[in-house]
């Protein structure tokens, strides 16, 4: 109940989806002001990164009012990537990685894993997302991005969810 959706078969074209959240102070805005900045997407290669996850991962002791889950703390020597996962990072204008996304397809949609980034009010997740957004809409293999709950989120969460498009939704998985 509450799962945050953003029904991507609305959409023939990004261009669409992005008109729906050009508005100021929307992801649109946002997205724009931070590829002005320097910010870019790109797939990554998470080995190449580890150090730089683990310091997202602790730059910040609290996220949503709550203190940052102990799995977070913990280094990795060593990623294993899965076939039906999509690994983003959205760097800054020094090359340096300041936020991630796991992107898992499953069945006909895809779902954030991990979602996290530095705490600097830039906007650059913004940026992330509709980047991610815009190429699931271009490639046409799913129909619906999901991003955990939406009535479960603490309200800025939640306001950040709204200005990406995402809607909450009742939903009935089934294992086929």
């Amino acid at each position: 109940v509450g799962i945050a959706l953003s029904d991507l078969r609305k959409f023939k074209t990004p261009e669409d989806y992005l008109a729906t959240v050009r508005k100021r102070n929307f992801a649109g805005y946002h997205a724009r002001r931070c590829k002005a900045r320097g910010y870019q997407v790109r797939h990554i290669a998470r080995n190449s990164f580890i150090d730089d996850i683990h310091e997202i991962n602790n730059s910040s002791e609290m996220r949503q009012g709550r203190p940052m889950d102990d799995a977070y703390r913990i280094k990795e020597t060593s990623f294993t990537d899965y076939p039906h996962y999509a690994y983003f990072g959205i760097m800054d204008k020094r090359e340096k990685l300041v936020g991630y996304c796991n992107l898992a397809t499953l069945g006909n949609f895809a779902a954030t894993e991990r979602l996290l980034g530095h705490k600097n009010n830039d906007g650059f997740m913004y940026l992330l997302l509709t980047e991610i957004i815009c190429s699931l809409i271009e490639k046409k293999t799913v129909n619906f991005l999901m991003y955990d709950t939406y009535l479960g989120a603490q309200p800025g969460l939640r306001n950040f969810k709204r200005k990406l498009g995402f809607s909450p939704y009742l939903v009935r998985y089934s294992l086929a």
